[in-house]
C-alpha cells in the first residue's frame, strides 16, 4: 500500500548489514506473518523481528521463540508509574510505594 514503506539499511560492517524498517503513515499494528508477506519479507528467515507492540498477538506469538517487552511512551503507555495521573488520590498504589496500607481498614464488611 502506498502508506506503507520498507527501508534497507547497510551499515559500515556485517553486524549493521541486512536491517529492514517498515514505516507506515498511518497507525497499523503488526499482527500477522500476512502483513509482512505482502512486503515481501519472511519472518521466517529473519534472525530478530522487532514489532512496536503493547501486546505480541498470538500470530506472532506463536513463531516467537522468546519475546521481551520494552516500555516506551507513546499512544498507550504499560509504565502506570511514570502517567501524569491528576485526579487520583493520593497515595495510592502503585504509584506511591512509600506509605503503609492495610487491607482491612478499607474491606467491605
Amino acid at each position: 500500500d502506498s502508506k506503507t514503506a520498507v527501508f534497507q539499511i547497510d551499515g559500515e560492517d556485517s553486524a549493521h548489514n541486512g536491517i529492514e524498517v517498515i514505516l507506515t503513515a498511518d497507525r497499523r499494528a503488526f499482527i500477522s506473518p500476512d502483513q509482512f508477506e505482502v512486503l515481501n519479507i519472511d519472518l521466517f528467515s529473519r534472525d530478530i523481528v522487532v514489532v512496536k507492540l503493547g501486546y505480541l498477538f498470538p500470530e506472532l506469538r506463536d513463531i516467537a521463540p522468546r519475546s521481551i517487552m520494552a516500555l516506551s511512551p507513546g499512544v498507550s503507555n504499560e509504565d502506570i508509574e511514570n502517567l501524569p495521573f491528576n485526579r487520583v488520590r493520593r497515595p495510592i498504589y502503585p504509584l506511591d510505594r512509600d506509605f503503609v496500607w492495610s487491607p482491612s481498614r478499607y474491606a467491605l464488611r
